[in-house]
């Protein structure tokens, strides 16, 4: 039968889904299954653009609440409606065009009849019907918001790689987004963890370390992660760990990015997006548990404050106490990030995020040599579960604060200003008994102690002006701006090579250990400043960049220990990139482009003569694949990449290094991003990376190179794949499986290349089950179990000297329950 249902009798649904998603998408694949995709929208609705928040849910429900919120009169058969789930909504819309983005992947669309009430209709596969044109006010251009957490799997817009707002497929360069969804469905606990499906990157070769020791490497290089735009800063054995459950979306820009950042790797940098203050109320929590033996939870909170329409806030939290898979070694973690918007007008937006996390146990970190991990030891190899160190010399703690800012401001259509600011503390204590060998006799560990004491402040500020306009035929966005940090470091270290051995086969802790008694303190100040410009130019089909930044950067260093002077050094450098896209209608974009880093080297030659910074220049030219219809995206890249004044041993001095050295990086990119369904999540990713080194001194040292060599732990070939399938059956409704498979390919053990680790395949996997297919009075609830290698294969994950390996993450499985309203 059909109704006419205003939504304004009855009692209110419960909301039993929250994802912040600001709505409309494009795109599928080459290289993916083309399946029949959704309807999209098309054109404008005639109600008034309002502020608009709905979940994912059953899309009777969905239906009701946009009835509620906007007034449409909306008449539908109830069959038409059961068993399909709404697209979440989620920004300024007006009633259709909100109805435009919640109906798609549903096979539905709209009419508007000539009495001002709107028909739905289900529509034929293949039928060629299209629905009413979108468009979205505010930040939500397009249907998504650069700084929201995607639809589904896929993301279109980006601010990382431009800091304007532009669609993916109009930026010159690769950029590969991890949405809250794959997060959510991954169950990630990690940004390392969160990465593992992304092309390009490497984030597993600190194996056991990298829970605590954080590293990612892009295109060969190590990338720095930067939160909401601003470097997070890192020294010593002080790297700041992001929870990822307090982030929006991950995004990767592949190459160089300087021209926008200043002192950036040449591989990339990967940017982490804040959950945001909601305007429409929403509330999550979470308890989960699981092997390595452990416990935790979580909230995510956020809505209007006391009901008010200009004032909105957010908090995040989460707390883990749990085992490693190293006997002996805890981990333990405490997280809060509250922020609050105020939106005065519709033109302005002043946010204010702060976050604390106490980690009293960060966990395992140490390392193993090669014989008994990656070489054989005859009496047998190093368990993976043993720990090298002692109780009585063991601890790694951090405690991570920071509060800052975002503001915006549209003084018409053609002025808009941002500004964005943070302060961060952050101090870490480390100390612990490694093993830098093995006993001729193969039998036991030769370990020193190891203390470490770092604390670091730090402050940014980046303000930039933007103006959109045009000149003739050609559109222009236009975007100027300065930014400034200033981080200081101090680092209290020593070491104690005088320790007791431990043997590998029956070990006996507590052993009288011999502290760290002689220690060196050094304190650090470096500063940045930085000019840039970035125009961006469509003209018909054709989109252009070209940009260009001055920084200006100064280290000044100092030894406490021994009271020298402050050690000064200065620099500056100009970088620069240009590329265009041509924009097809059927979704192809083809691009070229050129860009160029730089990176301050701290430190001095034998003469006393300060290093230069590291320079990289990259070529790269690709296409990128977003057909309409469909709600996916594909890059393929192709690049070559350059990085000069690399150190390299002093060949007339091994105590000093040089920057004669030269690195090469070419490769091969492929990923796809794909919610092909209402049913069905796809990611495919391949990399072909060919990193070697161009120029070096052979003279054995810290800073070894040969020419023709692969710098250790560089995979040449890494593919993965994963997918998740939401069941259609109804006697499996509310059940999604998924799981992927992830290859690593063999990877040098150190920078000569005289021994290598086995490539290794590892398959992870999920099960989740929405409880409310049960009943209705479990809406909101769900059940979500996921396991990472779950084959539980041991293998070695990396290995920078033949003296310092480390074991990969065995199998880890989790069970999660969750509540949402």
């Amino acid at each position: 039968m059909t109704r006419l249902d205003t939504g304004r009798s009855g009692p209110l649904p419960r909301q039993n889904r929250f994802l912040a998603v600001l709505g409309l998408t494009t795109a599928l694949s080459c290289g993916l299954a083309v399946l029949p995709g959704p309807l999209w929208a098309q054109g404008v609705g005639t109600a008034t653009a309002v502020a608009i928040a709905i979940p994912g849910q059953p899309l009777d429900q969905a239906l009701r609440q946009l009835m509620l919120r906007t007034g449409l009169q909306i008449a539908y058969s109830a069959d038409l409606t059961a068993g399909k789930r709404s697209a979440p909504v989620s920004g300024r819309y007006s009633g259709t065009e909100a109805l435009g983005v919640m109906l798609t992947g549903t096979g539905l669309a709209y009419s508007v009849t000539g009495t001002g009430v709107v028909r739905l209709d289900a529509v034929a596969q293949g039928s060629g019907a299209s629905l009413p044109p979108v468009t979205v006010l505010g930040s939500a251009a397009n249907g998504q918001s650069p700084r929201g957490p995607g639809v589904g799997y896929v993301a279109t817009r980006t601010d990382t790689a431009t800091k304007s707002n532009t669609p993916i497929r109009e930026v010159p360069q690769a950029i590969s987004t991890v949405t809250r969804k794959q997060m959510d469905d991954q169950d990630v606990q990690s940004v390392r963890q969160a990465l593992l499906y992304t092309s390009g990157v490497d984030s597993e070769e600190n194996g056991l370390n990298g829970e605590t020791y954080e590293q990612v490497y892009g295109r060969g290089f190590l990338m720095q992660e930067f939160l909401d735009g601003m470097l997070l800063p890192t020294n010593a054995y002080n790297v700041l760990s992001i929870d990822p459950y307090d982030l929006e979306r991950i995004e990767v820009l592949h190459g160089p990015a300087s021209v926008l950042y200043g002192s950036v790797s040449p591989g990339g940098m990967v940017n982490l997006t804040s959950k945001m203050p909601t305007e429409t109320p929403q509330h999550e929590v979470y308890l989960q548990g699981g092997s390595p033996e452990q416990i935790g939870g979580g909230f995510d909170l956020g809505g209007p404050v006391d009901g008010s329409d200009k004032v909105f806030y957010r908090i995040v939290g989460s707390a883990v106490d749990g085992d490693t898979q190293v006997k002996g070694i805890d981990k333990k973690r405490v997280s809060i990030a509250p922020s609050v918007t105020f939106k005065p007008d519709a033109d302005t937006s002043f946010t204010i995020l702060s976050r604390y996390q106490d980690v009293p146990e960060a966990g395992y970190y140490n390392t193993l040599p090669a014989q008994g991990t990656v070489w054989g030891n005859t009496p047998g190899q190093i368990p993976t579960e043993l720990n090298p160190g002692d109780p009585n010399y063991q601890h790694y703690s951090k405690t991570e604060a920071s509060i800052g800012y975002l503001f915006d401001h549209r003084f018409d259509d053609v002025w808009s200003v941002h500004q964005s600011a943070r302060y961060t503390y952050d101090k870490a204590d480390l100390q612990n008994v490694f093993a830098y060998g093995v006993t001729p006799d193969g039998m036991s560990l030769e370990r020193y102690a190891f203390s470490n004491d770092t604390s670091l402040n730090q402050f940014t500020v980046d303000t930039n002006a933007q103006a959109r306009f045009g000149t003739g035929p050609v559109r222009h966005t236009v975007t100027m701006g300065l930014d400034y940090q200033r981080v200081y470091y101090k680092e209290v270290y020593g070491s104690n090579f005088d320790e007791p051995d431990l043997n590998i086969f029956a070990p006996v802790y507590h052993q009288v250990i011999n502290p760290v008694t002689s220690f060196t303190t050094d304190t650090e100040l470096q500063q940045q400043t930085g000019l840039y410009a970035q125009d961006q130019m469509r003209l018909g089909h054709l989109a252009l960049l070209i940009g260009g930044r001055n920084d200006w950067s100064s280290q000044a260093e100092h030894d406490e220990t021994d009271g020298s002077a402050w050690a000064d050094q200065n620099d500056s450098k100009f970088t620069w990139r240009v590329g265009a896209v041509y924009l097809m209608d059927n979704g192809l974009s083809p691009y070229a482009s050129y860009s160029t880093s730089f990176q301050p080297e701290v430190g001095t030659d034998a003469n006393g003569n300060a290093f230069k910074p590291t320079t990289g220049q990259q070529y790269e030219v690709g296409v990128k694949y977003q057909p309409p219809g469909y709600n996916s995206f594909v890059t393929a890249a192709l690049f070559n990449l350059t990085q000069q004044n690399v150190l390299t041993t002093d060949p007339t001095n091994s105590n000093f290094q040089t920057q004669t050295g030269e690195i090469r990086s070419r490769g091969l990119e492929l990923e796809g991003h794909a919610s092909l369904t209402d049913h069905l999540n796809l990611i495919l990713s391949y990399t072909y990376l060919d990193n070697v080194v161009t120029k070096s001194n052979t003279t054995s040292g810290a800073y070894t190179y040969n020419v023709g060599a692969t710098p250790a732990e560089i995979p040449s070939n890494m593919a993965s794949v994963w997918a998740d399938y939401r069941l259609p059956w109804h006697a499996l409704r509310g059940l999604t499986l998924g799981g992927g498979l992830r290859y690593v390919g063999s990877t040098y053990g150190d920078d000569a290349d005289s021994f290598s680790l086995h490539a290794v395949t590892l398959l992870d996997a999920t099960v989740t089950y929405d409880l409310s297919a049960l009943s209705d009075q479990l809406s909101g609830l769900s059940f979500q179990m996921n396991g990472t290698n779950l084959l539980n294969t041991t293998y070695v994950a990396g290995c920078t000297s033949d003296i310092a390996c480390s074991y990969g993450l065995k199998r880890v499985v989790l069970g999660s329950l969750k509540y949402k309203w």
